[in-house]
């Protein structure tokens, strides 16, 4: 890694989202100067990048993301990027430009493949299933969905298999394929319970409501709501 800044994440955290502005020269000279900023400032770049974005506030979200991706690249810091990548992915996702989060999120896990990091590859996984079959393309959507529940298992990530679960369920209804989603959303169901997960039992059971109901399966409904 070349020359960094010594700007730190504990020199930045507690900065204002409206007092960014002023701090952009700042970090665009430092990049002219030395090349690439801290890596702790690199990365609280993405975690600021990920609030303003919850915010909707974009055009900073954006520009945070621009300064810590040519940060990384300059240093070659292939972990680094695959970060940007990530978080590239996850802004686009949001924002729903859903070809473009496809496209970064299929770079991040090329460079985490890469950097053979297994958890990150279960993750990236799991988010390329759900964008492939929001955009439509279910066949890809499974074969991603399925590759993280297969790692997800290995690995005993709990949190990457029961979300690879639950939206492989989703997946197969849109197969027409009853049986097998119930099945990934009944044992999805029970994973979130035993993590006492409530956002992710509720999107489960509205799933599992949508599928089972208009089936007449009063035998499975009655075991989940009870």
């Amino acid at each position: 890694m070349g020359t960094t800044t010594t700007m730190s994440n504990s020199m930045t955290k507690d900065i204002q989202p409206s007092e960014w502005d002023a701090l952009w020269i700042a970090f665009e000279q430092a990049l002219a100067q030395y090349g690439s900023l801290s890596e702790n400032a690199t990365h609280h770049l993405l975690s600021v990048a990920e609030g303003l974005s919850t915010q909707g506030d974009w055009e900073r979200a954006w520009r945070a993301v621009d300064i810590a991706q040519r940060s990384a690249a300059n240093a070659k810091d292939i972990q680094l990027l695959a970060l940007v990548f990530e978080q590239r992915g996850t802004l686009n996702h949001r924002k729903g430009v859903l070809p473009q989060a496809a496209a970064d999120w299929e770079e991040a896990l090329k460079l985490f493949i890469q950097l053979d990091q297994s958890k990150n590859i279960a993750n990236t996984y799991s988010s390329l299933g759900i964008v492939y079959r929001s955009l439509g393309e279910i066949h890809k959507a499974q074969e991603y969905l399925e590759k993280a529940l297969a790692l997800a298992k290995k690995l005993e990530h709990r949190a990457c298999h029961t979300s690879a679960l639950n939206n492989l369920g989703l997946v197969l209804c849109d197969q027409g394929n009853v049986e097998l989603a119930t099945r990934c959303f009944l044992e999805a169901l029970t994973l979130f319970r035993e993590m006492e997960n409530k956002k992710g039992e509720a999107g489960c059971l509205r799933n599992l409501g949508m599928l089972v109901l208009p089936q007449g399966n009063t035998r499975v409904g009655n075991s989940c709501w009870s």
